[in-house]
């Protein structure tokens, strides 16, 4: 990565969402991006957008993650200098629903996001948090085709005529250095292969 701070970048209708937890007692995050087809947003499109995400999280994905982890709130912002944001926290806080016994935080699954291109640039990936113990075997998860099931059904969600936005992914660095301009490209696919990943700033006291 190139040396900080990141540019201060202008561009209208990409979105930066944001899903916080709280995961055992430390505060996590993930991370989406979304860019308008009409380059352009407003706070009643990034309430929809984050109601989307909430939805999502409470119909595909929080029966297969652990009681331990509490989705509390998802922040959205247009990356502007003075970009349009919103807190949303309707219909939560909302817990993961299984109780057996919680993998260390560290323990994640990645979730590859296509884009039909190739390149590091255009491709991203999601951790997936929140696994139990009786969904793993040795370094496998296996469940990882449900979760791979749920993350897809994020991106068909998206993809709505009515929500008029590309689901991306977006690099900021080429070649060791900032782009000038961020590379945003339409997620088309997703894949989760089943060999288990860490994260090692979601371990206790990393993410305070």
């Amino acid at each position: 990565m190139p040396a900080p701070p990141m540019p201060q970048y202008d561009v209208p209708g990409l979105m930066r969402l944001e899903m916080h937890y709280l995961f055992q007692g430390e505060h996590c995050m993930n991370t989406f991006w979304i860019k308008s087809n009409l380059n352009e947003t407003s706070a009643i499109l990034e309430q929809e957008l984050a109601g989307t995400f909430v939805n999502w999280w409470e119909t595909e994905v929080r029966s297969l993650c652990t009681n331990t982890l509490q989705l509390y709130e998802v922040v959205v912002k247009e990356l502007r200098p003075d970009g349009i944001a919103i807190l949303y926290t309707e219909d939560l806080p909302a817990d993961g629903m299984k109780s057996e016994e919680a993998l260390p935080n560290n323990v994640a699954l990645a979730v590859h996001w296509g884009t039909g291109l190739v390149g590091r640039s255009r491709h991203g990936r999601t951790f997936h948090m929140g696994l139990c113990i009786d969904q793993v075997t040795s370094n496998h998860c296996d469940v990882a085709t449900d979760i791979q099931t749920a993350y897809d059904n994020l991106r068909t969600a998206l993809d709505n005529i009515t929500l008029n936005v590309e689901f991306s992914v977006v690099s900021f660095v080429s070649g060791g250095n900032w782009r000038i301009n961020p590379l945003v490209t339409p997620i088309s696919g997703v894949a989760v292969e089943s060999t288990l990943d860490s994260q090692r700033r979601r371990l206790p006291g990393r993410g305070q």
